[in-house]
């Protein structure tokens, strides 16, 4: 009953901000690519979504981005 399974993968990652870019472990994003950076709560912990010109890559996380996006909009130019 093995092919009956389900798994799910945590994989921890830290992003990086940059002048230029926005770095994980598995991908890198040129400022310039990306579109927006937005946040969702959920109950014990969000998503932080990078909207890019190459799709969406949610992130999950387990403390308020706030400051990250807030940092993020001021390096590309976009700070309301």
């Amino acid at each position: 009953m093995e092919w009956n399974v389900q798994k799910v993968i945590e994989t921890e990652y830290h992003l990086h901000l940059y002048d230029d870019r926005v770095v994980a472990e598995d991908r890198e994003f040129r400022l310039a690519d990306i579109y927006d950076v937005s946040y969702r709560e959920q109950s014990s912990f969000g998503f932080l979504y990078l909207h890019t010109n190459h799709g969406l890559y949610p992130y999950k996380v387990y403390i308020s981005p706030e400051d990250f996006i807030r940092q993020y909009r001021i390096a590309a130019g976009k700070a309301y």
